[in-house]
C-alpha cells in the first residue's frame, strides 16, 4: 500500500519510492506508522495546505497552528540540506538552485520571497519571463503579502512592465492590515526562536531568515482564508503577550535582527517596503506615502516609528534592514532642511532639543523615546536632555498621567545610559516623596483608575526601564528592581500594597534561585510591615 503513494513530501525531504520501499520492508509496524506520520508532519507545504483548508471551512483558530515548527521542516521547504548553516545570501542561492528544477522558478520565488531579501535583477527577469511564457498576464499570488507584492512590483518594473498605482489588489497587498499581521506573527516566532534550544543552536542570521519565512508564509494563509487579518492579529497579540524578561533571550540576536523582527511595527514595515520600491525606481502610490507619514504646513514628515534609528546590518542584502529615510529624502519626500532628517543620533537629538523648546510638556520625551537611539548618543547631549526632562518634571503638578509616564520613562533611560545609579536612585526616591505629598489620602493600587495609582505604575515602570538597560545580568536587574521598589514604598507608604503585588508578579517571571536571592527578601520585609 505504501508503494502506491506518489512521490510527495518536502523538496528537501521527499517521500520517494526508495524511502517507501525501505519503510515497507521494516518489520516493526509501530515504527512504520510513526515514521511515516512524522514525515508527513514535517512537510511545511502540507501543513500550510491543511491549515488553509481548515481556516476557510471552519474559521477556527488554534494558537498552536502558528507556533514555530522544527527549523528542519522549514529548511526542507526550501529544498536545502538540513545541515546547511550558511549566510542569508548562500541560503537564497541554494534554495533557488534546489527549488527551480523541483517546482519551477515561480514556485521557487513564491517560497523564497518570504525571506526579506533583495533578489538580483537577473533572477527577477527570469521569474517574470516564466510568468509571461506560461501565458499569464499576472502572477496569481502577487498580492498575498507585503513580500509577494514587492517581488512582483520590482520584477515587473525590471522587465519594463511597471504596475499602475491603481492596479486592483495593490492596495490590499501593501495594506496596513497585512503589515500588522506579519509583524505579529514575526514577534511570536522570534520570541520562540530565541528561547528554543534547537533554534538557538542555529546561526542567528539563519534563524532570522527561517522565522521570517514561517511568519510570511502563514500570513499568506490567513490572508487567503477569508479571515479578517486585523481581528486575527489582535487575537494573536492578546494570546502571546511577552513576558517581562523576554528581552534577555532576545539579546542573543544582534540589534539589527531584533529591529527587523520583535521590534518591527506595521508602519515601519510598510516604510521599508516603500523605500525599497523607491530605490528600485518603482513609482510608490500616493496612498502608501500618506499611510506612513503626514503632510504639515512646511514638511511631509514620516510617522515617528518610521524614523527610528536603523542599526547597521551585517548583510546589506536584506531590504528589511535598510534605513528608509535616505531613499525618501532622495525622492524628495523629505526636505533637506527637515529638522528630523538627521541619521546621526547626536545631531538628531540636538535638533529635537531645539525644535521642542516651545512645545508642550510631553513632546520632547515622547519623540525621544520613539525615534532616538540613546545607545548611540554621547554623554554631553544626554546630560542636556536630562536637564530638560527634569525641568519638565518640576512642573509635574500640571502634567497629565500620559505625559508623566513618558517623561519618567525617558529620564530612566537617560540615567541608565549615563550609568548614573546614585543619581537615578536619588531622583526616583525624591519623586516618590513628591507624589506622597500630592496624593496624601489617595487609594493607591496597580489596577486602581486614579492619578495616584497611575503615578505609582509610572514610577515602577521607570525602575524597570533603568534596571533593564545596558544588558545587565538578570540577577542584577532583579536586585535593582527590588531595591528601588522598596525605596519608593519607604518614601510613599501608601504604595506598600502595590509594591507587594509588583514584586510578587516579578517573582513569577524568574527562576527560583533568582527570586530567592533578589525578590523574596524584599517581599518578606514588606509583608512584615
Amino acid at each position: 500500500m505504501l508503494q502506491t503513494i506518489g512521490e510527495e513530501g518536502a523538496v528537501g525531504r521527499p517521500i520517494t519510492p526508495a524511502y517507501l520501499i525501505d519503510l515497507a520492508t521494516n518489520e516493526n509496524v509501530e515504527f512504520r506508522v510513526d515514521n511515516f506520520h512524522e514525515r508527513l508532519r514535517s512537510d511545511f507545504r502540507r501543513t500550510k495546505q491543511l491549515l488553509r483548508e481548515r481556516l476557510s471551512k471552519t474559521g477556527s483558530v488554534e494558537l498552536a497552528d502558528f507556533d514555530l515548527p522544527s527549523p528542519d521542516n522549514l529548511i526542507d521547504y526550501l529544498g536545502v540540506s538540513r545541515e546547511f548553516r550558511g549566510s542569508a545570501t548562500d541560503l537564497v542561492a541554494a534554495s533557488i538552485e534546489a527549488l527551480r528544477p523541483a517546482v519551477g522558478i515561480e514556485q521557487a520565488i513564491y517560497r523564497v520571497s518570504a525571506i526579506p531579501y533583495t533578489f538580483e535583477r537577473k533572477l527577477l527577469l527570469e521569474f517574470e519571463a516564466a510568468v509571461s511564457q506560461a501565458g499569464q498576464d499576472t502572477w496569481a499570488p502577487r498580492w498575498e503579502s507585503i513580500n509577494t507584492s514587492l517581488v512582483w512590483l520590482i520584477a515587473s518594473a525590471s522587465a519594463g512592465k511597471p504596475i499602475r498605482d491603481d492596479e486592483p489588489g495593490l492596495d490590499w497587498g501593501l495594506s496596513l492590515s497585512h503589515a500588522k499581521l506579519v509583524v505579529r506573527l514575526l514577534r511570536h516566532g522570534a520570541r520562540q526562536a530565541t528561547k528554543d534550544p534547537a533554534w538557538r543552536a542555529l546561526p542567528a542570521e539563519l534563524a532570522f531568515c527561517l522565522v521570517w519565512l514561517h511568519a510570511d508564509q502563514l500570513a499568506r494563509v490567513v490572508a487567503g482564508s477569508g479571515i479578517d487579518p486585523h481581528e486575527f492579529g489582535r487575537l494573536l497579540s492578546a494570546r502571546t503577550r511577552p513576558m517581562i524578561f523576554d528581552f534577555k533571550h532576545e539579546e542573543t540576536w544582534d540589534d539589527w535582527l531584533r529591529q527587523s523582527s520583535t521590534q518591527l511595527t506595521g508602519h515601519l514595515l510598510l516604510a521599508k517596503a516603500a523605500s525599497t520600491l523607491l530605490s528600485a525606481g518603482v513609482l510608490v502610490p500616493e496612498w502608501l506615502k500618506t499611510m506612513i507619514g503626514q503632510a504639515g504646513d512646511n514638511h511631509w514628515t514620516p510617522l515617528p516609528e518610521v524614523m527610528v534609528a536603523t542599526p547597521e546590518a551585517l548583510d546589506a542584502s536584506f531590504w528589511i534592514t535598510v534605513d528608509p529615510i535616505p531613499a525618501m529624502m532622495t525622492a524628495g519626500w523629505m526636505g533637506l532642511d527637515h529638522p528630523l532628517r538627521h541619521r546621526d543620533q547626536n545631531a538628531l537629538l540636538a535638533s529635537i532639543l531645539e525644535e521642542s523648546k516651545e512645545a508642550e510638556a510631553g513632546f520632547l520625551a515622547s519623540l525621544v523615546l520613539v525615534i532616538v537611539d540613546l545607545d548611540r548618543v554621547s554623554d554631553e547631549p544626554l546630560t542636556l536632555l536630562r536637564k530638560r526632562l527634569k525641568a519638565t518634571m518640576e512642573r509635574s503638578s500640571v502634567l497629565d498621567d500620559h505625559v508623566f509616564l513618558a517623561v519618567t520613562d525617558a529620564l530612566a533611560r537617560v540615567f541608565a545610559r549615563l550609568h548614573d545609579l546614585s543619581g537615578f536612585e536619588s531622583w526616583i526616591a525624591g519623586l516618590a516623596e513628591d507624589c506622597a505629598r500630592k496624593w496624601a489620602r489617595a487609594r493607591v493600587g496597580l489596577t486602581e483608575d486614579n492619578e495616584a495609582s497611575k503615578a505609582v505604575v509610572a514610577l515602577f515602570n521607570a525602575v524597570y526601564l533603568f534596571s533593564a538597560t545596558n544588558r545587565r545580568p538578570l540577577m542584577e536587574i532583579c536586585n535593582l528592581l527590588a531595591k528601588n521598589i522598596v525605596a519608593i514604598a519607604d518614601a510613599w507608604p501608601a504604595t506598600l500594597k502595590a509594591a507587594i503585588n509588583c514584586l510578587d508578579g516579578i517573582s513569577h517571571h524568574v527562576d527560583i534561585a533568582t527570586a530567592a536571592e533578589a525578590i523574596f527578601p524584599a517581599l518578606l520585609e514588606f509583608k512584615a510591615r
